[in-house]
């Protein structure tokens, strides 16, 4: 028997690899060339040979791997009778339709390179009766396909036997080839075997309805976290403005209680970015004080007045501006300072709303 190709293995082994002698000390891709997949290490050649071996064809006890060694221009694949064949189903057919039915007939010339050169040529070869096709129904005495891809192809068949148009297939087709595959009888009581075509559009359409699901699951999650996010942040919102010094000691015994509730809240005021200290000292207090009480607060609470140092305030304005990332290191003083003005320049705005109002 004639030594086969190395792209035809036994069973389901790879052929070898081993260390380049001639154009590097890399390990080459048995059976691509070196333009089409450069020497590489050892590890990173096996794990190629892994998508090799996923798409290759099973038959008689024989992988059939895609050969990308130059013997044509385009990845082809070899034949046991010496053949090459650049589309895969033509050569499924052939190895259904030639070797299967002469392997019948006389076991010994199985692997003979004297066949029909029909599909060499392109052209689709003629149909035998009682033979699976790449495009025609199973008929009624042909047993299951002894050809079977590992694994399918990542995108739909393009394009068939000749004469074979391909047109989208919907949920009532996936139907229809699940039942014919699965469990279909003609009338001699037969099971009915599936074309290859046939196969591998049921395994795109299993693939397609697993990506659906995950899809759909993600989609349930994003939404339920925005549900949550959302009513969290309206019930932090109706808890500010603070309107007077009984609001800020509830306040504060709130955050006594649920110590999340001060993490929550940085974040909550801590939203704006982008800004420089003093406007952004401005947005969190115009958010988080009321007009009435700003006016009746000071830094130390001099004059009677409520103290923002001793108040639960002072931790959460600071840590909720450093969430900026330009205000990311400013120091203690930094954002004291900033409050400070703050609070006098709302002082001297009610100051000037009073006298407004005396002359009037």
């Amino acid at each position: 028997m004639s030594q086969h190709h190395i792209t035809i293995q036994e069973g389901a082994q790879l052929p070898p690899v081993q260390k380049c002698s001639q154009c590097c000390e890399m390990y080459h891709c048995p059976l691509c060339s070196p333009h089409v997949y450069k020497p590489t290490h050892r590890y990173k050649v096996h794990r190629h040979l892994k998508c090799h071996r996923s798409r290759a064809i099973r038959f008689e006890g024989h992988s059939v791997y895609k050969c990308n060694l130059g013997c044509r221009p385009q990845a082809h694949f070899h034949c046991l009778c010496e053949k090459l064949f650049l589309n895969r189903n033509q050569f499924m057919h052939h190895l259904n339709t030639k070797h299967r039915l002469v392997a019948a007939a006389d076991p010994s010339v199985g692997q003979h390179p004297g066949v029909e050169d029909e599909e060499d040529a392109g052209r689709s070869p003629p149909r035998s009766n009682g033979s699976p096709t790449c495009d025609d129904a199973p008929s009624a005495g042909g047993g299951r396909s002894s050809v079977t891809p590992e694994a399918a192809p990542s995108h739909p068949p393009q394009r068939a036997t000749a004469g074979t148009k391909l047109r989208p297939i919907g949920a009532a087709d996936h139907i229809h080839l699940k039942a014919k595959s699965s469990a279909g009888l003609d009338a001699a009581g037969s099971h009915l075997s599936p074309t290859p075509v046939e196969l591998e559009i049921l395994t795109q359409l299993g693939v397609l309805q697993q990506q659906q699901t995950h899809i759909l699951q993600l989609l349930q999650q994003l939404t339920s976290m925005d549900d949550t996010n959302g009513s969290a942040t309206a019930s932090l919102g109706a808890m500010f403005p603070v309107a007077d010094e009984e609001g800020l000691a509830a306040l504060e015994k709130k955050l006594s209680q649920s110590p999340d509730l001060k993490n929550k809240l940085i974040s909550f005021f801590g939203d704006a970015d982008g800004f420089p200290i003093d406007q952004t000292v401005h947005m969190i207090l115009q958010r988080m004080l009321s007009s009435a009480l700003s006016k009746r607060m000071d830094w130390r609470g001099r004059n009677n007045k409520t103290s923002f140092a001793s108040s639960c305030l002072k931790e959460i304005v600071r840590d909720a501006v450093r969430r900026n990332s330009v205000c990311a290191r400013a120091a203690d003083e930094a954002v004291e300072c900033a409050v400070k003005k703050w609070l006098q320049q709302a002082a001297e705005s009610h100051r000037k709303q009073t006298e407004e109002g005396m002359r009037d």
